[in-house]
């Protein structure tokens, strides 16, 4: 468990009781440095809402793993997908839980409590299989639900509502493990997953599985995963500085930078880069690794002219106003990025996102650290 990780994008939670409500996902209004992680923002909404928390155990039970279900401390397992709404089968035999074991250790979830959150319906787990360290493991609605290969079942008494729904996973002694909020209405067919980096956000799966989509053992915290484009966030990908007049001939090394701020690598093949005039043109073929910054150059690499900076790919021909543009990066309809409109740039200097709010001028500012090897200005790819 990374007590480190943090989030640039949390929900709006209303206490009532030991309940909570969650609307719409909404941009928290602080900087970047005072967001709460992950980890401290789920601790403090269970101590607001007098709910008791796993601490580790002083002691180990005896069971056949390194560590059992009672000596689990919270989050050390948490829920990481949902099948709601399976297709090839009915609710009643086809719904399936995914967990992740969080640990550096082999985990044994025989005696913890899988509940209901709506209707309360609680099943006490007695056949999962042991959790690898750093592993995922399927629980279904039955041995064999719609197909998926699971490592253990709960009871048929909870049923997940498709119109959104919220889990408990506790110790036995009703201490929480983890608790899901809600997730969202589900699609037909179509599992929500999460991960320790994004908690708070629940994507829909985009990858096949079978005639779903759902990715059921495996997921983002396993080596050489790449998030698809299609599951790219608002906030996790950023145009983080801009060199739109350098001193190159003809400004044919235009370049810029993008930044993958979360927790796993990012696909942006498909990608789309436009300006203020609507000339568009496509990332090819990328993948951005987590908190990887990139830079991407004009052109092609033909007709690359600037030693000093080393793109890791190029974006077409997107010229770049030098008496005024704006950017924007787009998957089909989603706007995932966008600049303010900048009146004009510097010739041979950068502009640097250095503020929360990337569409207001106040978030960017022009560099002062020389290029080795140029006589420009900026920060390329750090």
């Amino acid at each position: 468990m990374n007590p480190t990780r943090t989030i640039f994008l949390l929900p709006l939670l209303v206490a009532c009781g030991t309940q909570y409500v969650q609307p719409d996902v909404v941009e928290a209004d602080m900087e970047r440095e005072e967001v709460l992680s992950d980890l401290e923002q789920k601790l403090a909404l269970a101590e607001d809402a007098g709910i008791e928390v796993a601490e580790m155990s002083a002691y180990r039970s005896t069971c056949g793993a390194e560590r059992c279900a009672a000596d689990l401390a919270f989050l050390d397992v948490y829920v990481s997908e949902v099948m709601a709404d399976p297709t090839t089968c009915t609710d009643s035999t086809g719904e399936w839980v995914e967990v992740y074991n969080d640990t550096d250790f082999t985990v044994d979830l025989n005696g913890a409590i899988l509940e209901d959150r709506s209707s309360g319906a609680r099943s006490t787990l007695s056949n999962v299989a042991i959790l690898a360290p750093h592993s995922y493991a399927v629980l279904g609605k039955g041995s064999n639900p719609c197909g998926v290969e699971v490592d253990g079942t709960f009871s048929s008494g909870i049923a997940l509502n498709n119109g959104g729904d919220g889990l408990y996973l506790r110790r036995p002694d009703e201490a929480l493990i983890d608790y899901v909020i809600t997730w969202p209405a589900a699609a037909p067919g179509v599992s929500f997953e999460t991960s320790s980096g994004d908690w708070w956000r629940w994507l829909s799966a985009v990858d096949a599985h079978g005639d779903e989509l759902a990715t059921p053992g495996w997921g983002p915290e396993d080596e050489g995963y790449v998030r698809p484009l299609a599951q790219a966030q608002e906030g996790r990908l950023d145009i983080s500085e801009i060199m739109a007049d350098p001193s190159c001939a003809y400004d044919s090394c235009e370049w810029i930078e993008l930044h993958n701020t979360g927790w796993v690598a990012q696909s942006i093949d498909g990608l789309s880069l436009i300006d203020a005039g609507g000339n568009e043109d496509l990332f090819d073929g990328v993948v951005l690794e987590a908190g990887e910054r990139a830079v991407f150059g004009r052109y092609r690499v033909e007709s690359w002219d600037e030693p000093s900076v080393s793109p890791a790919g190029f974006y077409g021909n997107v010229g770049l106003n030098n008496g005024g543009e704006s950017l924007m990066l787009v998957d089909g309809e989603r706007v995932l990025f966008a600049t303010p409109f900048f009146d004009g740039f510097e010739a041979g200097v950068s502009y640097e996102l250095t503020g929360w709010d990337s569409e207001s001028l106040d978030s960017w500012e022009l560099a002062v650290d020389a290029i080795a090897g140029s006589s420009d200005l900026g920060t390329p790819g750090y």
